[in-house]
């Protein structure tokens, strides 16, 4: 303000000096008019200070947010994939899908073994069943159709149309991704096996809390992992899962030592991934699933349509691929300009699947009938005993 007014004085008093003599005294007001601010229109905001959110805000930045994507997350784990030998090969690189056919045999039975001298020659034999699983993706994400004028684009200083597209896909990702993990999860429940001597059923109740008083109860994780190993799941499992059992995780990590001495706190021979999607998958009334996997033994899969004589980079669109440097996932990109209406639309798409091993691996005469190292029980907060 003291800058404004000596700015006023001194161009005033340049206006007195070359004012002729004969010349009337200007009007105080008129003179005011010289010095009133205009008003920045919304086509001169590259004149001013613009600042992106991400320079302000950093980590804390909406766009940069990523909500939780448990399953997902776990299917993409270190702790599941490093024990993979090989991947799921539906994605040959080209833009053509494959179509994978897994064959595999089953283990005997100890009860088609005898303890006495059986001659080859005398046996008819059994034959070996062909059996396969086929594989598809039959689940694709498309991203809401993103817009962007040329009047708007004008209006970002700084920003090239490459850089405003990063940032587009940055704010599309999150949404993508929630919609693929919650379809994962329909996925996962659908073709979960059971555990030794359930012949292939799930849902059982564990109880993990004390209701009454909202303390551990350690023996409902002794219980799971012994049945676990029991039924040849490679070890540590991975969990998947919210409501009771994101309570029991939370309270092991403050836990020290029980009435019995029992230190809490080194319990968990398990790798724990937190989903909070599981009530809007499973039911508001029921977000106690837990969802159980071997490492390995479930694979994410996904296939990009953009890829080699696929992907066209032209003046007015582009079929592409974008990988998101946080999940490592890589999704098709379309984008497309409108001359006429100097109009640009962006969108993101991904077609999906999990893999997960048949139902049939084991014999019936197999107490492993129906287990495929992925598991879904209930975690119960009761004061019941564990069933």
């Amino acid at each position: 303000m003291f800058q404004h007014n000596s700015n006023k004085a001194l161009l005033g008093a340049r206006q007195k000096n070359t004012r002729s003599k004969s010349e009337p005294e200007s009007n105080p007001k008129k003179q005011f008019l010289i010095f009133k601010v205009m008003p920045i229109e919304f086509q001169d905001i590259c004149h001013t200070v613009q600042e992106d959110m991400i320079n302000l805000a950093e980590s804390n930045y909406g766009l940069l947010k990523r909500q939780r994507t448990g399953l997902l997350s776990a299917l993409l784990s270190p702790q599941n994939t490093s024990e993979q030998n090989q991947p799921v090969p539906v994605d040959p690189g080209n833009g053509k899908p494959e179509k994978v056919i897994v064959t595999y045999m089953q283990p005997d039975c100890e009860d088609e073994v005898e303890i006495t001298d059986i001659n080859i020659c005398d046996e008819a034999g059994n034959a070996v069943p062909d059996l396969y699983q086929e594989v598809t993706l039959s689940n694709i994400v498309s991203s809401d159709v993103k817009t962007m004028s040329e009047t708007q684009f004008r209006a970002f200083c700084e920003d090239t149309i490459d850089q405003r597209r990063v940032k587009m896909i940055n704010g599309l990702i999150d949404s993508v991704n929630r919609k693929i993990n919650s379809g994962l999860i329909t996925l996962f429940s659908a073709g979960a096996g059971g555990v030794l001597g359930t012949n292939g059923v799930n849902g059982q109740n564990i109880q993990f809390m004390d209701g009454t008083d909202n303390t551990m109860v350690p023996m409902g994780e002794f219980q799971l992992l012994q049945t676990l190993e029991d039924s040849n799941f490679s070890a540590p499992p991975i969990l998947i899962g919210s409501g009771n059992m994101r309570q029991y995780m939370d309270l092991k990590g403050i836990g020290c030592c029980n009435d019995s001495g029992q230190q809490l706190d080194r319990m968990g021979n398990f790798d724990w991934f937190y989903d909070n999607q599981f009530a809007s998958v499973f039911g508001a009334q029921n977000p106690n699933e837990v969802l159980v996997m071997a490492p390995g033994a479930a694979q994410f899969l996904s296939i990009n349509y953009n890829r080699a004589e696929f992907r066209k980079v032209a003046d007015t669109f582009v079929h592409d691929v974008y990988t998101d440097p946080i999940s490592g996932l890589t999704y098709d990109w379309f984008q497309k300009y409108d001359d006429c209406a100097g109009l640009y639309k962006f969108q993101l798409k991904l077609r999906f699947g999990l893999f997960q091993p048949p139902l049939t691996m084991f014999k019936n005469c197999d107490a492993r009938d129906g287990v495929n190292f992925s598991y879904k029980f209930t975690a119960v907060n009761g004061a019941a005993e564990p069933s």
